[in-house]
């Protein structure tokens, strides 16, 4: 009995050890793990890198297919694809959950994890910061994720966890909330911008539900 009570409290210093020298390995790297990488189909190969900084979340391409957009921790990126370099960075809300780029490319939009607004920036050169404020669940700001832009440019869709989805007119710079009967993860607009499809659960989460409204 004591040889197996020893035997399994060295078991589990073992695995605390293995998974501090697996924690330690990942940080020291951190800056290489964000890293944006371009890829080439032809051979899989790795063309180009370009690092952006901790903590990279979303990304979104401009219609023309000229310039990425990388968020990371504060930060969104404007990366050139003909030459796979950072154009331009500009300020942003922490902990982006969303990015959208209108058809135009004219306009770049980010939500965060705790945004009380929706961040409008002029594109590709990201010198230019409007916000849009957006409904609120409660106290506390945030819960937003998953911005989508209609084919017109006109609107943007964001699905909120707390069981609503926001419109937001991108000219008139208004937003409004549709109540929903359940949680939405992801929105999207249909071509004609007429109906928006909802993916999201319902009670306890037993099977996805898509609604078109």
């Amino acid at each position: 009995l004591i040889a197996y009570t020893i035997g399994g409290i060295m078991a589990v210093g073992a695995l605390f050890a293995a998974l501090n020298t697996m924690y330690s390995a990942v940080s020291a790297r951190a800056n290489e793990i964000a890293t944006l990488r371009a890829l080439g189909f032809g051979s899989g190969a790795v063309v180009a890198s370009v690092r952006i900084g901790r903590g990279p979340t979303p990304l979104a391409i401009s219609p023309d297919g000229s310039t990425v957009y990388a968020a990371s921790v504060g930060t969104l990126f404007a990366i050139r694809t003909a030459t796979n370099t950072v154009a331009t960075k500009a300020k942003i809300d922490p902990y982006a959950t969303g990015i959208a780029v209108t058809r135009d490319g004219k306009r770049v939009l980010v939500i965060s994890a705790q945004s009380s607004s929706l961040a409008v920036l002029s594109a590709p050169d990201l010198g230019q910061t409007s916000r849009i404020g957006l409904p609120q669940a409660g106290l506390y700001p945030g819960g937003y994720s998953r911005v989508r832009v209609t084919n017109d440019g006109h609107t943007a869709w964001l699905a909120n966890d707390a069981l609503f989805i926001t419109s937001v007119d991108l000219d008139a710079g208004t937003s409004s909330r549709m109540l929903l009967d359940m949680r939405p993860n992801d929105v999207v607009p249909s071509l004609d911008g007429r109906t928006v499809y909802v993916l999201g659960c319902k009670q306890f989460c037993t099977t996805g539900t898509i609604e078109a409204i």
